[in-house]
């Protein structure tokens, strides 16, 4: 081998270790590159949630009507539809009829695990851009019911006018208040004025929309349609002036 093989060689063999600065410029463009894909995969993740909540919402609905079906056309009451009184027995439970059909309806089977006042929903009955587990005396984070149209002498069906219009199950958020697993009206009407302890979609200062970039709500209608509406899109009572030909909350 010559003295000029060697030379030709030995360059491509014996690289030279990068300097602080070159390694320096390298962390640099991965960092920039970083914060340029980080906003895109939050978003990607976010709409991620988004389309589940919505798939668990319209699955909801349809479980509704199911349940109207076989009896004779009412819905669950928001609580109570187990034993002949008390609050056994929410309406989560008796979507469990077909959610996992077979199980035994006890109160608070909707929930995968109850560790004292720690609750677990199952899946289908909690947004997925909320906490997965909750205390439940301090919080109602899943999925509420229209308490007007379902408390203990819920309304039937077929006698909802405009099924397209009246609200069924929302995406609620209400912190320093125990769970019951209904959604009222912000100003109640019939002359009540608006009490903050009856339980809004919206409740107490850490309580926050998850979903259309955490300014709305997703919300199931009873004719099984699952809308996304802004939080001031939402109205506050049955007297709202915006509610013209159709009642959100109830008649």
């Amino acid at each position: 081998m010559t003295d000029r093989t060697r030379k030709l060689h030995i360059p491509g063999i014996m690289r030279k270790p990068f300097t602080l600065i070159e390694l320096l410029v390298v962390i640099a463009i991965v960092a920039i590159l970083a914060s340029m894909l980080l906003p895109a995969l939050n978003q990607a993740r976010s709409k991620a949630r988004d389309t589940q909540c919505i798939s668990n919402l319209k699955q909801l609905g349809v479980f509704m009507l199911m349940y109207s079906e076989i009896n004779k056309g009412s819905m669950p009451k928001a609580d109570g539809n187990i034993g002949p009184a008390g609050y056994h027995g929410k309406w989560q439970d008796m979507m469990m009829l077909f959610y996992m059909p077979g199980v035994a309806l006890t109160d608070s089977c909707s929930f995968e695990r109850i560790d004292g006042n720690v609750r677990t929903p199952r899946r289908i009955f909690s947004c997925p851009s909320g906490e997965s587990s909750y205390d439940a005396s301090k919080r109602s984070s899943p999925y509420g019911i229209n308490a007007h149209i379902a408390e203990r002498s819920p309304t039937p069906l077929a006698k909802i006018r405009t099924p397209a219009g009246r609200a069924m199950i929302f995406d609620i958020d209400r912190v320093g208040a125990g769970y019951d697993g209904k959604a009222h009206a912000r100003q109640e009407g019939f002359g009540h004025s608006y009490n903050e302890s009856y339980g809004w979609l919206l409740q107490g200062e850490e309580a926050r929309m998850r979903h259309m970039n955490s300014r709305g709500a997703n919300i199931t209608f009873v004719d099984g349609h699952v809308q996304g509406m802004r939080y001031e899109e939402i109205p506050e009572s049955q007297y709202d002036p915006r509610l013209t030909g159709f009642a959100f909350w109830c008649d």
